[in-house]
């Protein structure tokens, strides 16, 4: 592929949108920035954007091509090939990430998720390794106007709430987008302008897909029938995003949950005279802390919106239980904490916000704090920036797996190259971020520690700062 070439110097309404959003934005002078580059037409017109606002912006830009595995290799090969070409045109660097071939399909069966999410898990499992290893300041993805109006639509459909409603957001932590008031056919027309070609991903011409029955087959008999339709979706979202902003604040003041003994605990009187708009936000905030990606269904918390104080003043009472965690009353509070189980048997999981001390059943605990390495590494310890609060500290469950630089490794696998019994594969302690599972900390048992690929080992020397996990009583002993 030849250079890229542009007529003139004159900055066109794409590269404008671009540059306005990082300025507002704030994004620091110098600051690394990464494109999620896929090849497609919206990446591509981002990617292009970035390479021409950057200096103006003061950024460093880099891009980013994710390879999941799924499609034939042919495909894959000329993808890449085209990436590669392109960034070489712009004058970028390119970080790559390739899952093994199969490996997305076997995660979706082991772990009973959809191909979709373990596509996407693998994605920004790979995205957050290439925050790390570049020092980005934020990564830029190229969702666009269609992309939200498709995300309403189906959310609609599939009868979200306000939270769901208001689509998808122009930002989520390191990830920005600012594209999502730009159509595509403004997309389609840059690319004509600056003479740049795309990539074509024959996944999203399948209709095996939610998304892509929405945009295939859905959307074009909505807008014909009723012309306008995707301006009244995009209202409809902005105004559901007022709603959702107004319930999580009004939600926090009226149930304003306290830590007690490690679990979040409410005066049951202010629950249960709580209007029950107020506590399904209440509780779906609660559930958002740790179950991140995960979405809990209105039916499984529709039975507690209504509850009232027990008639007969029965001691304990479980107002709900499922999704890891148990909605119990209690000695006068109300308290949300993990569904911990005997260690032998189903395993144990602890919500962690910050250090400190955490209970995790009778007679065991787990202690997280702060210290320097010295020359050598600490056992159980994760290098500060190599994982994010909050996370979970818990035992591993079925179809569990790492993220590797080729994909996932099944955690199975891995304890069966360790050696460890079957017997023990429940003691040994995984911590989960939003980003998935960040580490396996297995050298407190005479193994050694195992962590994601968008993390690293504890470096010796340097004093650097590290998270000690200390597991402490019998969950501690193998």
């Amino acid at each position: 592929m030849a250079p890229i070439l542009f007529a003139g110097n004159q900055m066109r309404e794409l590269e404008r949108v671009l540059l306005d959003f990082l300025e507002r934005r704030a994004i620091p002078k110098g600051s690394p920035v990464l494109v999620g580059f896929s090849g497609g037409p919206d990446s591509a017109a981002l990617a292009v954007a970035s390479s021409r606002v950057a200096a103006e912006a003061g950024v460093a830009v880099s891009l980013v091509h994710v390879d999941h595995g799924i499609r034939t290799a042919v495909e894959r090969e000329a993808e890449l090939q085209f990436v590669e070409e392109t960034a070489r045109s712009l004058g970028l660097s390119l970080l790559r990430y390739a899952a093994a071939p199969g490996s997305i399909e076997k995660r979706a069966a082991s772990a009973g998720i959809g191909v979709e999410a373990a596509a996407r898990e693998f994605r920004y499992a790979s995205f957050a390794s290439a925050i790390g290893e570049s020092g980005a300041a934020c990564l830029l993805l190229a969702h666009t106007r269609d992309d939200q109006i498709e995300t309403i639509l189906m959310r609609a459909l599939q009868g979200s709430g306000p939270s769901g409603l208001k689509g998808i957001p122009e930002a989520t932590g390191p990830y920005l987008r600012p594209l999502l008031d730009t159509p595509r056919s403004e997309i389609l027309g840059y690319l004509a302008e600056v003479g740049l070609g795309y990539r074509v991903d024959s996944t999203n011409l399948q209709t095996d897909y939610l998304r892509n029955r929405i945009r295939l087959s859905v959307l074009p008999v909505l807008l014909k029938a009723i012309p306008g339709s995707d301006s009244g979706l995009l209202s409809l979202g902005r105004r559901m995003g007022l709603v959702a902003d107004f319930l999580a604040k009004a939600a926090q003041a009226a149930l304003p949950w306290t830590d007690v003994d490690g679990a979040p605990s409410i005066d049951p009187s202010l629950f249960y005279a709580s209007d029950p708009a107020l506590r399904l936000e209440s509780l779906y905030s609660l559930f958002d802390r740790f179950l991140e990606g995960e979405r809990v269904p209105y039916r499984f918390l529709a039975p507690v919106l209504e509850a009232g104080p027990s008639p007969d003043g029965t001691d304990v009472r479980v107002l709900l239980k499922g999704y890891g965690r148990t909605l119990v009353e209690r000695n006068g509070r109300i308290f949300f904490e993990p569904d911990v189980a005997d260690a032998d048997k189903n395993g144990y999981c602890v919500y962690v916000e910050a250090p400190g001390a955490y209970p995790v059943g009778k007679g065991r605990s787990v202690a997280i704090y702060w210290q320097l390495s010295g020359d050598e590494p600490i056992p159980g310890s994760l290098r500060e920036g190599s994982f994010d609060f909050p996370f979970l500290v818990r035992s591993r469950q079925e179809g569990d797996s790492i993220a590797t630089k080729e994909g996932f490794k099944p955690l199975k696998r891995l304890f069966t190259e360790w050696g460890v019994p079957r017997g023990e594969r429940s003691l040994i302690p995984l911590i989960e971020d939003r980003a998935g599972i960040a580490a396996v900390l297995g050298a407190a048992f005479g193994y050694r520690d195992r962590f994601a690929s968008r993390s690293s080992e504890v470096q010796s020397g340097g004093n650097a700062r590290v998270l000690t996990i200390s597991l402490k009583g019998e969950i501690g002993k193998p």
